[in-house]
């Protein structure tokens, strides 16, 4: 389901395109651009859940367009970005990939220290970015069996954090 900027709901199966920044309607050639959707809903495969992603206004980098955000906390949300790959062919070894190419790519952007971070996808920089805090944040992750990659988890992670500085 999708929700237009009129107020209109739209209902079928739908996909989002990262590159475009547009909604396509599967099997038809309908597509909405992003200024014109407020928000939409898809169930995703790899958690069986069901997700609400909004549209967002890009505050960085600068862009005359936004995209869309899922506000996984008041503290934290998550946004689909398209990253390049460049080709890694090694003539001289006959080894790598020829092609260059563009891949969606989840970041997750949080507020700590009242400051707004990208959270780093690697697991020891994931951990170093709460500071003094790292070590309490590590055991609670363990504790809890929180994984640093996954949206719901860094959302109770950064939550615990921020009650521990409210201490």
């Amino acid at each position: 389901m999708i929700k237009l900027s009129n107020g209109e709901e739209v209902v079928g199966f739908f996909r989002y395109n990262v590159l475009e920044q547009r909604i396509e309607m599967m099997d038809t050639k309908m597509r909405y651009a992003w200024p014109d959707v407020e928000k939409f809903e898809w169930d995703n495969k790899d958690s069986g859940q069901r997700e609400e992603w909004s549209k967002i206004k890009r505050i960085w980098p600068n862009a005359e367009f936004g995209g869309f955000g899922r506000k996984l906390s008041d503290q934290l949300i998550a946004v689909y970005f398209m990253d390049y790959t460049a080709p890694t062919r090694d003539p001289r070894l006959d080894v790598g990939d020829i092609n260059s190419y563009y891949l969606a790519e989840l970041y997750h952007f949080a507020i700590l220290s009242d400051k707004l971070v990208e959270v780093p996808k690697g697991k020891k920089e994931f951990f170093r970015m709460f500071g003094d805090s790292e070590k309490a944040i590590k055991r609670y992750a363990s504790k809890n069996n929180l994984s640093h990659d996954n949206s719901d988890d860094i959302a109770e992670l950064i939550t615990h954090y921020h009650s521990l500085r409210a201490k």
